[in-house]
């Protein structure tokens, strides 16, 4: 190595690589990763340990640093980078607990993890050194539960003298996070460390008696969404082929019958410079685009430019695997052309081999939900978001700029463009909508991270401003799942 990113030397400067303890807060594409891979070379250069942890909370960004760190440590056949199986073996686990000159950077979620401390607790005592990737999602409603308590747990019997190392790029409350967990660690933050380049950019339309025409707007984040430049009339509808006895003329795109549209005509019109996502907010949204993507060859709008931009290879050997999983359904077509989905309704192997030909530049366009947003590397030059709700409530801001994260990744490209669809900008009406935008493109807007169990026994205050006591939460938690067929019983009654 002959020079070291800012965020690398920043490590060094706060001892990371002398084996201190940390939060490690920096922003996307700011070479987290591979700053992290330099703090494990160190720990098993200086022999503080021949064994590295790192754990993540989605398989699909655990294979992506362990291929990542593959690539880093390649010149050294003295490092073994693995992952266990999803039901480890007795023989994987021993793995953990063998004394041996060989090094081991083992990759996992947390579930994994948990698994391997819940059949041999000991294992423990060999850990020196543990990495929690995303350690801001120790709060996720669904998962995150699970994330602290496994925290909680290698905080409570690991050694004093292990190296413990939480990394996020939006954790706000990094020093209380670092006084939880590791005490007399250190905080690294710096939110001014220059990135590779993004723009941002509002879709705007307009309409006249004549025609409609649609304006790219392209505006600062940090200076209140302050104009830049703007590019004109990048959208003009055009008609469609009627399909059997259709009378009624049909536009591309449509705004009034088909809201995404918008994403799919930039889609079409971007895949020619870089690789295109278009990000939903459920699954089923997911699969509505991949229809109206076919709908549309069928109507006569070309789609040649996303296979042409792909390997025909690649994506035929994807399309024959959706067809083996769930038969020739939509997503079976699309990929066909050169258009993915990725969603957590896809089976596994379909989501392994779409990251592989994203991560490899085989595939030009994606369709994704967040199973394919949260801390994956993809060499991804647009961003298109339609909306900001997730399960009707508004995304959250550290997971929007995680999200916005994706492209223009360190090392991946030199630049990138998110383009947001929902005409917000420069209109009169809903102007909430655009402060909405306004408040989630601003980072220093993002949440902090609160315990999931601390919201279980803490205190409740009802609209009536009468609190229910803690105690009656214990109560309550110990009836319903501890003799939950007795509080069954009771309901009934």
């Amino acid at each position: 190595m002959r020079e070291m990113w800012p965020s690398q030397i920043l490590l060094g400067e706060n001892d990371i690589f002398d084996g201190k303890s940390g939060v490690v807060q920096m922003p996307t594409s700011s070479g987290k990763t591979t700053s992290v891979a330099l703090a494990i070379q160190s720990s098993f250069l200086s022999d503080r340990t021949n064994i590295a942890i790192i754990v993540a909370p989605f398989r699909a960004l655990c294979r992506e640093i362990l291929l990542d760190l593959e690539n880093f440590f390649s010149f050294d056949e003295s490092v073994a980078v693995t992952e266990f199986s999803d039901i480890p073996k007795n023989n994987e686990i021993s793995i953990l607990s063998t004394d041996s000159s060989e090094k081991k950077i083992l990759v996992m979620t947390p579930e994994k993890l948990s698994y391997i401390l819940k059949h041999n607790k000991e294992i423990i005592d060999y850990i020196n050194m543990i990495v929690f990737d995303e350690a801001h999602l120790f709060d996720d409603e669904s998962r995150g539960t699970d994330y602290e308590l496994l925290l909680s747990t290698i905080k409570y019997y690991i050694k004093d003298d292990a190296q413990k190392l939480l990394v996020s790029a939006v954790i706000s409350n990094a020093s209380q996070l670092n006084e939880w967990i590791n005490e007399q660690g250190v905080v690294v933050k710096n939110n001014t460390i220059k990135t590779t380049e993004k723009t941002v950019a509002f879709n705007t339309f307009n309409s006249t008696k004549r025609n409609s025409y649609s304006n790219l707007y392209f505006v600062d984040p940090i200076k209140g969404l302050e104009e830049e430049f703007f590019v004109p009339r990048v959208i003009q509808p055009v008609k469609l082929n009627k399909l059997g006895k259709e009378r009624n003329i049909r536009y591309f795109p449509d705004l009034e019958k088909n809201k995404q549209d918008v994403s799919i005509y930039y889609a079409i019109k971007l895949v020619k410079n870089g690789s295109v996502a278009i990000f939903c907010s459920r699954k089923d949204t997911v699969n509505k685009v991949l229809s109206r993507f076919i709908e549309l060859e069928e109507r006569g709008v070309p789609l040649t430019n996303f296979i042409e931009e792909s390997d025909i290879h690649e994506t035929t050997k994807i399309a024959r695997l959706i067809k083996e999983h769930l038969g020739e359904n939509p997503l079976y077509f699309s990929a066909l052309k050169g258009i993915v989905g990725h969603h957590s309704g896809v089976p596994n192997g379909v989501r392994v081999s779409t990251e592989y030909a994203l991560r490899n530049s085989l595939l030009s366009c994606v369709v994704c939900t967040s199973t394919l947003a949260q801390g994956v590397n993809l060499p991804l030059k647009y961003l298109i978001i339609s909306n900001v709700y997730q399960s009707r409530e508004i995304i959250k801001v550290r997971d929007f700029h995680n999200l916005l994260g994706r492209t223009a990744r360190a090392g991946k490209q030199t630049e990138g463009t998110i383009i947001l669809t929902e005409n917000v900008y420069k209109t009169n009406q809903d102007s909430y909508k655009l402060d909405k935008y306004e408040h989630l493109l601003n980072a220093d807007n993002s949440e902090a991270c609160y315990s999931n169990l601390l919201k279980i026994v803490r205190g409740i205050e009802l609209s009536d401003k009468s609190p229910i006591p803690s105690s009656f939460i214990k109560k309550y938690i110990s009836s319903r799942y501890l003799n939950s067929e007795k509080y069954f019983e009771n309901r009934k009654k």
